[in-house]
């Protein structure tokens, strides 16, 4: 008897053939909600900071050789491209200030999102490596970097990154800044994922700051 004559049975009284028990098994199976394709998964690693300033300072170096790698991007931040439907910088010298102070204190700054880089003869691939989300905390942290941000010691006294030792510089880079990546370099899947990110929140109002 082969596996159909033996599907091809009845159970009290009730005949159940092969594509009976094939749709049976397909109902069981749990519906999933959404179903992404494999370029969309992301993947999150606890980078230092330290790995941020090296790819700034290489930016700072030779700006025209990076930008010969992303011959399509007009905008950098931290030696990362941005995407054109990025807005601009918006935070205050304030705001910097206080997420340099958090990231000193060692409060958990979220992590900024990039896409996926690929390479062909020495150039990027359009959209490689994209900031998605974190411009402003990136450019706040560039902006320390490159001396244009000064930072209060504990004597209140403000101080550039420069004028610290190189103990408390290699402190600063060692605080963790986690970089999740999206593998997808399809633009407009990009421009949903930015929108998300950008527009999911509502703003605290003044009258909410607490003390």
């Amino acid at each position: 008897m082969d596996t159909d004559d033996l599907l091809n049975k009845s159970v009290d009284g009730i005949k159940v053939d092969s594509e009976a028990s094939m749709e049976i098994e397909q109902e069981s199976k749990p519906q999933r909600f959404m179903d992404f394709p494999n370029e969309y998964a992301f993947r999150s690693c606890p980078f230092c900071i330290g790995e941020i300033h090296s790819i700034w300072l290489r930016f700072a170096d030779d700006e025209g050789k990076v930008r010969q790698e992303y011959p399509w991007a007009d905008r950098f931040v931290c030696g990362f491209p941005l995407p054109e439907f990025q807005r601009g910088l918006k935070w205050s010298t304030a705001q910097k200030a206080r997420l340099i102070q958090s990231i000193w204190f060692n409060i958990d700054i979220g992590s900024y999102i990039v896409t996926g880089g690929a390479s062909v003869n020495g150039v990027m691939s359009m959209h490689s490596d994209m900031v998605i989300d974190g411009q402003q905390r990136l450019s706040a942290i560039e902006d320390y970097f490159a001396d244009r941000l000064a930072i209060p010691d504990t004597q209140g006294t403000l101080r550039l990154f420069s004028e610290i030792s190189p103990t408390d510089q290699r402190f600063f880079r060692s605080r963790i800044f986690s970089r999740i990546t999206v593998a997808s370099h399809d633009l407009e899947y990009l421009k949903n994922l930015y929108n998300i990110m950008a527009f999911g929140g509502v703003a605290h109002e003044e009258s909410e700051r607490d003390g």
